[in-house]
């Protein structure tokens, strides 16, 4: 789940950064923009949860940022920040469905449970997207989305459908939003379910069955480190040597010498 804040005020922008703990929010990225057309150029390349944006900036509003928000239909939750007392606001934030905002100066406490309360939010609406989804494609009875969230059986069906597709298609490009396509999931909401099934997210869990299978050529076969490499998924010997060392503490050349030495 990632975050924008938006704000002509660079101090500002960073002082709100330094208040978050990604971690304990569940954001795994901030991103940062000074102005509305920085902000729409983040949102249309990024996928982008939580938008945290000042009103009022001089050279486009919060407001019109979060009506783009609207007329484009991307999913996400929207917060106001304001230096006003009084929401002058609300009517507009009403139509727009924006239900939270802060008044600067932010305060830690509250930052944090109203982002508390948009990732909730942001997790009840893209279960519900997928339940929509997963009706109009797969012929899903009419029941409430949390009553098809408790068939955990059903879930855990659906991930191992996405884990015999990875180990099938290790040495290809696997990206987030088709192994959702193939499931009809939300690419969010297979995240969340992936971590919840696995402990694991699915980018880990990707990157482990990769290093898995290198160590077995490692092993087993006499192929090139770059052969070897390009078999696991990874276009760069050097990126694919520096994930494996990261993962396993040596070198593929020196995993492969430890092996070879334990044979002896």
């Amino acid at each position: 789940m990632n975050l924008l804040i938006v704000d002509d005020e660079m101090l500002e922008v960073t002082v709100i950064e330094k208040m978050i703990d990604t971690k304990a929010l569940g954001i795994e990225q901030i991103f940062k923009a000074y102005s509305v057309n920085q902000a729409i150029t983040v949102l249309e390349k990024e996928n982008v949860a939580i938008l945290l944006t000042d009103i009022e900036m001089p050279k486009g509003s919060g407001i019109r940022l979060a009506e783009w928000v609207k007329e484009q239909d991307i999913p996400l939750i929207v917060i106001f920040l304001t230096s006003h007392a009084v929401f002058d606001y609300a009517k507009k934030a009403v139509e727009l469905e924006v239900k939270q905002y802060l008044l600067k100066p932010v305060r830690k406490e509250e930052l944090i449970k109203t982002l508390q309360d948009a990732r909730e939010g942001y997790q009840k609406m893209i279960q519900q997207q997928s339940y929509e989804q997963q009706k109009s494609s797969a012929g899903i009875p009419n029941v409430n989305p949390e009553d098809l969230l408790d068939e955990k059986g059903k879930m855990t069906e659906l991930i191992d459908q996405v884990k015999d597709y990875i180990a099938d298609h290790l040495d290809e490009e696997l990206k987030r939003t088709d192994l959702a396509a193939m499931i009809y999931l939300h690419p969010d909401y297979l995240s969340h379910v992936f971590k919840d099934e696995t402990g694991m997210s699915l980018s880990e869990y990707i990157t482990r069955k990769r290093i898995d299978y290198a160590m077995m050529l490692l092993e087993k076969t006499n192929r090139s480190v770059s052969d070897i490499a390009a078999k696991c998924g990874y276009a760069s010997l050097a990126y694919f040597t520096k994930t494996f060392k990261r993962i396993i503490g040596m070198s593929p050349k020196e995993y492969r010498k430890v092996q070879k030495e334990k044979k002896r």
